[in-house]
């Protein structure tokens, strides 16, 4: 299962041109996977347990602007025990404009730590 949510660009998110500015396509990333596990009431976001960005690659392919409504697509494409990977899209009108392989870290007690049934069953399920 592929989780998908959709936002619109507003003038914060944007340089002088009018342009998505580059880190802004990682705070919708970011957004969404908080998005996705929030709605589950699963976890993860508590100053007990949390996820770390561990590391992440990213292709920028083509930009976003004011106004347009942006769709992050997430799936998973490797689940470990302490760690997920997860590849993240954004898409504006179908086509991807941007790519990112995210990998994850869950840290509970401020350690990494295995993941919950919980945790790893959703990951499955957007395997």
């Amino acid at each position: 299962m592929q989780k998908e949510i959709s936002f619109r660009v507003y003038y914060e998110d944007t340089d002088a041109q009018g342009i998505v500015y580059h880190a802004n396509y990682l705070k919708f990333c970011e957004r969404a996977r908080s998005e996705m596990l929030l709605s589950q009431n699963i976890g993860g976001f508590s100053d007990r347990e949390y996820f770390i960005l561990r590391s992440v690659q990213a292709d920028f392919i083509s930009p976003a602007r004011l106004n347009d409504i942006i769709t992050v697509h997430t799936k998973a494409l490797q689940i470990g025990a302490s760690k997920v990977i997860l590849e993240q899209s954004i898409s504006l009108n179908e086509s991807t404009i941007f790519l990112a392989k995210v990998t994850l870290a869950y840290i509970k007690d401020k350690k990494p730590s295995r993941l919950s049934e919980q945790l790893r069953e959703f990951f499955i399920s957007c395997l």
